[in-house]
């Protein structure tokens, strides 16, 4: 439950905020999808666990990987999969097929962060 005290904007935990389906979906052929899709593709280039489909990363136990790469993977799960829940029009789409999507609808040039 929410308290929140006179004025403040109410904190929502993680699990609240998939519980109460806050999650706004992002339409198809815009600027938000642009620049959503064009972070995705770059933060999984070069990682082991960009070989998923959008949605579904995850982290292979079996697969050691230095700190700073270990770290880097594990924020590009998060990010895999809120990106699938707010562009449900492309989740489970394999990063080939995205990357040609992306390309075809908005050019080569990925957004700067």
């Amino acid at each position: 439950m929410l308290h929140a005290r006179q004025g403040a904007t109410p904190q929502l935990s993680t699990f609240e905020y998939f519980e109460w389906g806050f999650v706004m979906s992002i339409e198809q052929n815009t600027d938000e999808e642009r620049i959503m899709l064009g972070r995705w593709i770059k933060k999984g280039q070069g990682l082991i666990v960009g070989g998923s489909p959008l949605g579904d990363a995850y982290l292979d136990p079996n697969i050691e990987r230095p700190e700073d790469v270990q770290q880097k993977s594990e924020e590009y799960v998060e990010f895999d999969h809120d990106a699938g829940e707010q562009m449900p029009h492309l989740k489970g789409c394999f990063r080939y097929e995205l990357e040609k999507y992306y390309r075809d609808r908005y050019g080569p040039y990925l957004p700067k962060e």
